[in-house]
């Protein structure tokens, strides 16, 4: 494997990178400090690399694996060396909603390097360290897998089907739930339909775009996850440029409450990114007085309904908390 030649990013795929601090500053600069203040999840313990390497192994790599294939959050540190034998410390970290974040610290690099960076990313074509991460081949229990032929993604298919009813929306979800979107001002934008290999940006198109949106379960009518817990949104489009018109698609907005009937999303079938689409682009409502409204108007779904009415349209087995 190459030796690794660049400091930061160059081996992780170059995006979405926050670089602040130089050797001039006075204190620690504000990427360290965020570090700092981090909420420590479950250690997955480190690694330190010879001069040439890049790459987790043996048990930090099968840990931070475990954690994320269980939703559950872990750390990890990974000490790298530089062609001049510094080293630069990646503390990885595998988030609950299946996002991971990496705080990398350049400060051994003589004269203090670029200092410190930090970026946050879904399971998308973003660097070997991520990738190693959310490969399903090596999982414990699930043995090797042969990597699965790309096919249509979930929101086409999904998009092209008719509803009439909250049976048929339930019949497509494995999660209905109310949430809460977080309030994001830089939301990640992604694409829409394949991982790409350059990042997506909040400009062209918006078919050809989507936005990640995280949002905070506040209960849950059928499905796993629990109040508390958060989830990624792939919504199609972007707030430059949306998808469709809020008549045809469902628009969720940061910062609002709904009920929503949620399923996977991928880019390729079996391959699990740990994000989720309103079923059939229509599956959404948001509160009106003690109902919930339809935020769309395509299809026959009902317009108004009840939380008792959600509840009803899942299946005693399947149902999530209690009222």
């Amino acid at each position: 494997m190459g030796r690794r030649t660049q400091v930061g990013w160059g081996a992780l795929g170059v995006f979405a990178v926050l670089l602040t601090g130089c050797s001039q500053h006075v204190g620690k600069d504000a990427v360290a400090q965020q570090f700092d203040r981090r909420s420590r999840l479950a250690s997955c313990g480190s690694v330190s690399l010879p001069i040439g390497t890049y790459a987790l192994s043996g048990q930090p790599l099968r840990c931070l694996r475990t954690a994320h294939a269980a939703s559950r959050g872990a750390e990890a540190t990974m000490t790298s060396l530089t062609d001049e034998a510094e080293p630069v410390r990646d503390h990885i970290r595998v988030l609950a909603d299946g996002r991971i974040e990496i705080f990398t610290d350049n400060t051994s690099i003589s004269g203090g390097g670029p200092g410190w960076a930090r970026r946050v990313t879904g399971c998308v074509n973003d660097g070997q360290i991520v990738q190693q991460i959310c490969s399903p081949d090596a999982i414990p229990g699930r043995g090797t897998q042969p990597s699965p032929s790309p096919s249509t993604n979930h929101v086409e298919v999904d998009w092209t089907r008719s509803y009439s009813s909250l049976d048929q929306l339930a019949e497509k979800s494995t999660e209905i739930v109310e949430i809460e979107v977080v309030a994001d001002p830089s939301p990640e934008i992604v694409w829409a339909a394949s991982p790409g290999t350059e990042p997506a940006a909040d400009s062209g198109a918006g078919a050809d775009k989507a936005t990640l949106l995280r949002a905070t379960v506040v209960r849950s009518w059928a499905g796993t996850k629990k109040s508390g817990q958060q989830l990624t949104i792939h919504q199609m489009g972007t707030p430059a440029s949306p998808f469709a018109t809020t008549a045809e698609a469902a628009h969720l907005v940061p910062g609002r409450r709904y009920a929503v009937y949620l399923a996977p999303f991928w880019y390729e079938r079996g391959h699990d990114i740990r994000r989720y689409i309103v079923v059939g682009s229509l599956g959404a409502f948001a509160p009106s007085g003690s109902t919930w409204a339809r935020i769309t108007s395509r299809d026959a779904v009902p317009q108004r309904v009840t939380s008792d009415q959600i509840r009803a349209s899942v299946p005693a087995m399947d149902r999530g908390e209690p009222e």
